[in-house]
């Protein structure tokens, strides 16, 4: 069984419930994946776990908690897939691990919804799982408009129609230095821009071009990635040989390469209250990059952020 949260909270908590309510003795083999874990150490488990899944002669029954980083590029499948209520997309991603290499005669998927997921940091996700649930009642009631099920063509258009009402305040995209007005304004008649243009020089005509190209673009961004910082794991060997590099360089083409060497052992973290505080307190130059020290990365979880943990600063 294959089941997926929202939160990197819930899939370590689940996992830990499951654990101690199935003790050691048990058939059962469980498995843990989250972006607290580094890269390379979830590429380990997912090639513990196919070689597990693949193994029918063993008679180990298995369970993978895992975030959403399950749903898109990696190869699994299994009989029976649990998906936290999120957006359809989400969901027909995860139905796609279901059943892939038909290992039985009909593959179940089924959505829950969890009792205190903490999902504020997380975008539109309550907007997403607001559309789902009105869609699924749809359904519900009235099943002959959606041929095929919830993961219809038709269901899936109506699905992103209220999903995008739900967004349309959101969709304005309101300037954070400016939140009475729009990247919209600033890409056609540009009002803060012509009345500032206006009060600088009273005297000059306004330019034929109004939009503010630049601005615009340095406003917008696909993804906010703000209060984000890229912590270094000392996972293994490996991981230490890869750090020395970077401690050893000399040129700053070596310290580039260096770096991006440690991409496979680099976790990213929202700067919370534990971030902040070790920040705070390491007042790290720019330029420098966190270090993890090893006795606070978990085997089974990753990143541990329950710790109290004083992380060395590495300037580059």
């Amino acid at each position: 069984m294959l089941a997926i949260v929202n939160t990197k909270r819930s899939a370590r908590e689940i996992f830990k419930h499951i654990q101690d309510k199935l003790g050691k003795e048990t058939p059962y083999r469980i498995f843990h994946l989250s972006t607290n874990m580094c890269p390379a150490h979830r590429s380990r488990v997912l090639k513990q776990l196919r070689e597990r899944l693949k193994d029918k002669d063993s008679g180990e029954k298995i369970i993978c908690i895992s975030t959403s980083l399950i749903e898109a590029g990696v190869d699994v499948s299994f009989e029976r897939v649990v998906r936290s209520l999120t957006g359809l997309d989400s969901i027909v991603q995860a139905a796609g691990r279901c059943n892939r290499n038909y290992e039985t005669s009909c593959g179940i998927v089924s959505i829950i919804n969890l009792r205190d997921e903490r999902t504020g940091g997380q975008g539109y996700l309550k907007e997403a799982q607001k559309a789902t649930q009105e869609l699924l009642y749809s359904i519900k009631i009235s099943p002959e408009g959606y041929p095929g099920g919830a993961l219809s063509q038709a269901a899936m258009e109506e699905y992103y129609a209220r999903y995008f009402h739900h967004l349309l305040g959101e969709m304005a995209y309101r300037l954070k230095f400016d939140p009475e007005h729009t990247l919209l304004d600033l890409l056609t008649s540009n009002p803060s821009g012509q009345r500032g243009f206006k009060e600088t020089f009273p005297q000059e005509r306004p330019p034929e071009l109004k939009q503010a190209f630049k601005e615009a673009g340095e406003a917008f961004s696909v993804i906010d990635d703000d209060g984000k910082v890229d912590v270094f794991i000392e996972y293994d060997d490996e991981a230490k040989k890869r750090l020395q590099k970077l401690r050893e360089a000399t040129t700053l083409q070596e310290k580039r390469t260096a770096l991006r060497q440690l991409q496979p052992y680099t976790v990213q973290l929202r700067e919370n209250d534990w971030i902040k505080t070790q920040r705070t307190a390491l007042a790290p130059e720019d330029g420098g990059i966190l270090v993890l020290p090893p006795d606070y990365y978990d085997e089974e979880y990753g990143v541990d952020e329950t710790l109290s943990i004083k992380m060395e600063t590495l300037i580059i």
